[in-house]
């Protein structure tokens, strides 16, 4: 029996020491703590020898002598918050709970106790956080809300209950739908539905309805609070936007309003465009009639001279001596001629090309035209610097030779007696690098072009040379040749230093 006794003390023995819980045995009697385990040791920053036999007052529930709340005042102690009064007399917050037991025959407290320095810490520091947050929340400028399941009003901050016009008693007899408008109210009760499923809206726009009844147009997003897979509540931030759509109405407005102006000022360019375009026809027309009449009158009116003279028997010859027949015919057929000419350039500034696009090799056509320019008078020196093995095009060799031999023509004649002319090519890309180009640069250092003729060097039957000596149409129709392949020519010139004429042309260009 006694060693059973001893084994059953042991085992006690061993549980009070590896609880993480303060226990203290008390003489109900005398108050005198008898037995402590090493947990309260602890706790109360004492030694065993300190403790026991002190007064229970001294450390644990400290009261008055007499005033014992079990013995004297017959409260019952049960999962209670009381303090721990340490050796350092510093006070720790404790969860006690006391048991009335009998050992060895006598009557004992037996008190145990739970330290909650740390949980008393992280309520405060817990209270602490809800209430910056609850600071920050109130002074956001957002419409920020929190909804339950089944639509009432658990949390509402303070932007919202001003920009609403609602007090905090009465937000709490509020539901979600007291403040949605009527005609939004079917979309967001769907928007509910769906997020009480677990859905997520990263941007809603709905209209609330305030108080006083006005409407306020919101924009924001709202989630759901899950806990253990269930919805507990959703979370909406909302800003009011209604002045940006009041903005943006009168922006659309005026921007109706300018796209109308745009198209009845568009309609009017065009009309304005459109007789500006037949006037010009009219007038180039008119240029192109008139150039054509003054160049033809020259050699017409000596045939009808020379006729006029044959048929009247009067021969004195055209060099003003007599003369034979022979002599009025051949200057009759030099007019003719020069008619002739006039009137093929007028054919070649209006026809298209006679000739298929063949391939053609650039620099072989511009060895051609300079050939045909013929050995330079004076001191003209020509320098060709072509690039080798440049891509054929597809093109009209005959126009082309036609064309560049007129520009080397013009640029021959821009020397007076001496100067220079360099002719180059090279292989380029369009402006948008999608494309080849073959660039042909025709520079001399001769007089150049004076700004005021420059604007007109491709109008027909433009020309500063003496009558005879030009109808004027070379650049005219060189223009048109250029264009037909897909090209394009550029003129640059200055008085007294030259002119440069550039001419672009893609290879690869779809026959006719």
């Amino acid at each position: 029996m006694a060693g059973a006794l001893k084994e059953s003390r042991e085992r006690l023995t061993t549980v009070l020491t590896t609880l993480p819980a303060g226990i203290l045995v008390i003489d109900i009697e005398t108050h005198r703590i008898v037995d402590a385990n090493p947990k309260a040791l602890e706790m109360i920053g004492a030694l065993r020898d300190q403790v026991i036999g002190s007064v229970c007052h001294k450390f644990i529930c400290p009261a008055e002598e007499g005033h014992c709340p079990i013995t004297y005042l017959n409260q019952c102690i049960d999962n209670s918050e009381r303090e721990l009064l340490t050796l350092r007399g510093e006070r720790i917050p404790i969860l006690k709970t006391v048991a009335t037991v009998l050992l060895d025959g006598q009557p004992h407290l037996v008190e145990s106790f739970l330290d909650l320095s740390r949980q008393k810490q992280t309520d405060k520091d817990l209270r602490e956080s809800e209430e910056r947050l609850r600071d920050l929340l109130d002074n956001a400028n957002d419409l920020i809300q929190s909804v339950a399941p089944d639509g009432s009003l658990l949390y509402v901050n303070r932007s919202w209950r001003e920009t609403l016009g609602y007090s905090e008693e009465e937000v709490a007899g509020l539901t979600i739908a007291d403040i949605i408008h009527p005609d939004c109210l079917g979309h967001c009760q769907e928007v509910f539905r769906q997020l009480l499923n677990g859905d997520n809206f990263d941007r809603l726009e709905t209209t609330f309805v305030t108080k006083d009844g006005r409407s306020l147009v919101v924009e924001g997003s709202v989630n759901i609070n899950m806990v253990e897979g269930q919805p507990v509540s959703s979370r909406g931030i909302f800003r009011d936007i209604s002045a940006r759509k009041r903005a943006e109405k009168v922006l659309k407005e005026w921007n109706r309003q300018l796209e109308e102006t745009v198209e009845e000022r568009t309609r009017q360019l065009e009309e304005a465009q459109t007789k500006l375009i037949r006037t010009e026809k009219m007038a180039m027309v008119g240029g192109l009639v008139s150039g054509t009449a003054h160049e033809l009158s020259n050699p017409l009116g000596g045939i009808l001279n020379a006729l006029q003279v044959l048929k009247t028997g009067r021969n004195p010859g055209p060099g003003g001596s007599a003369g034979d027949d022979m002599a009025w015919l051949e200057a009759i057929e030099e007019a003719a001629l020069r008619c002739q000419s006039i009137v093929e350039d007028l054919k070649g500034l209006s026809e298209q090309s006679m000739f298929p696009f063949i391939s053609v090799c650039i620099n072989q056509v511009l060895a051609e035209a300079l050939q045909t320019l013929g050995s330079p008078e004076g001191k003209v020196d020509i320098a060709t610097d072509l690039q080798p093995d440049l891509p054929p095009l597809e093109a009209d060799p005959v126009q082309l030779l036609q064309t560049l031999g007129n520009i080397l023509l013009n640029a021959r004649q821009a020397l007076p007696g001496e100067g220079s002319i360099e002719v180059s090519t090279r292989l380029e890309k369009t402006p948008d690098d999608e494309a080849d180009l073959v660039r042909i640069t025709i520079k001399d250092n001769g007089r150049g072009i004076p700004p005021d003729h420059l604007p007109r060097i491709f109008d027909p039957f433009f020309t500063t040379r003496p009558v005879g000596q030009g109808t004027g149409l070379g650049l005219s129709v060189g223009y048109g040749v250029i264009k037909r392949h897909g090209g394009d020519i550029d003129v640059r010139s200055a008085p007294g230093e030259g002119t440069e004429v550039t001419v672009r042309l893609p290879l690869g260009q779809p026959r006719p």
